[in-house]
């Protein structure tokens, strides 16, 4: 879908602001130099490949990971779902619910969006 920039609220206020944060481990950078300012109403996504460190940038915002160097500030809550898959020990059915009422026709859009109608599982 594609999103019309006059529909996003933007405010001079910042959210966050990153100026020259340097993350090193023994001696060597991890990711350097990074400059970054995100304000409310702002869409931002962090692309790169597998290894490229865009977790360990998301990690120092919410204070999981140090930074090294430089200036990292945070001026109000943001939302990170970190990419990390897991199934509990129950049926598919059940995990697509997630202790939810039944839905049929959002249930079908599930099965559906996960190709679990091609497989033949549903």
């Amino acid at each position: 879908d594609k999103i019309n920039e006059n529909s996003i609220k933007r405010t001079s206020g910042l959210i966050c602001n990153l100026k020259q944060a340097q993350w090193e481990k023994n001696g060597k950078f991890l990711l350097r130099n990074i400059l970054f300012d995100a304000h409310p109403g702002d869409l931002i996504c962090i692309i790169g490949p597998v290894g490229s460190r865009k977790s360990l940038l998301l990690q120092t915002l919410t204070g999981e990971i140090t930074y090294s160097d430089g200036k990292v500030r945070l001026y109000e809550s943001f939302c990170y779902e970190p990419q990390e898959s897991w199934i509990f020990s129950s049926s598919i059915k059940n995990n697509i619910l997630f202790g939810k009422e039944y839905n049929h026709r959002l249930f079908q859009r599930v099965v559906h969006a996960t190709a679990l109608d091609i497989v033949g599982l549903f």
